[in-house]
């Protein structure tokens, strides 16, 4: 199957309640990366698959995954969903929601690149590239220097969605998609507690 630039959608009373379902958002995650029949995103999550069935149900119905068309497995007619829809949150947006929401969505998505590096690094990719980056940043910033750094971070993942933009059209351009990088980026800022010894200190 053809690799797709995702639409991009930003946060609405839909995206709302999804984030108040953690499990609606696995199995979207799960369909971003890949296209997967229900009871595929049941093994992958851990779910029982009536769950999984329900989830992506829901997920249907706000038009953030469609059917994509149907395998044969065990000689029954089996139906693969993929997403249609890629949620992105500005600081701004991010702001609207409580913290107890941003707390659950973070802890989710830092689940996820756990498990990414995992499959990175037991496949030996995840620093196969030396162009690759990996930091961490100790900082003491006041209001104005966390607002600015959090702006740039949104730039970057401007950047990111451009980059894979362009590059799937020179793809399509070449009439080859197959040299696409598999790519994952994540980015984290946070405040530590004001009285936490800095171990980098």
């Amino acid at each position: 199957m053809a690799k797709r630039v995702m639409p991009e959608t930003r946060i609405d009373e839909q995206l709302f309640r999804l984030l108040r379902n953690p499990g609606q958002y696995a199995a979207l995650a799960v369909l971003i990366e890949h296209s997967a029949s229900k009871s595929d995103i049941a093994r992958e999550l851990g779910v029982k698959l009536n769950k999984a069935d329900y989830d992506v149900g829901e997920l249907e119905k706000i038009g953030f995954v469609e059917p994509v068309g149907t395998e044969m497995r065990r000689g029954q007619a089996t139906t693969i969903y993929r997403a249609v829809m890629r949620p992105v949150f500005s600081s701004e947006e991010w702001g609207k929601i409580s913290q107890d929401e941003r707390e659950r969505y973070a802890l989710w998505a830092q689940q996820l690149v756990l498990r990414d590096i995992a499959v990175a690094w037991y496949a030996r990719t995840f620093q196969a590239r030396a162009e690759s980056h990996t930091s961490r940043s100790p900082l003491r910033v006041d209001e104005k220097g966390w607002i600015r750094l959090n702006e740039r971070l949104d730039g970057v993942l401007a950047l990111g969605r451009e980059a894979e933009v362009e590059s799937v059209e020179r793809a399509r351009e070449a009439g080859d998609e197959s040299k696409l990088i598999n790519v994952r980026v994540a980015m984290f800022s946070f405040e530590m507690p004001s009285g936490a010894e800095n171990p980098d200190t």
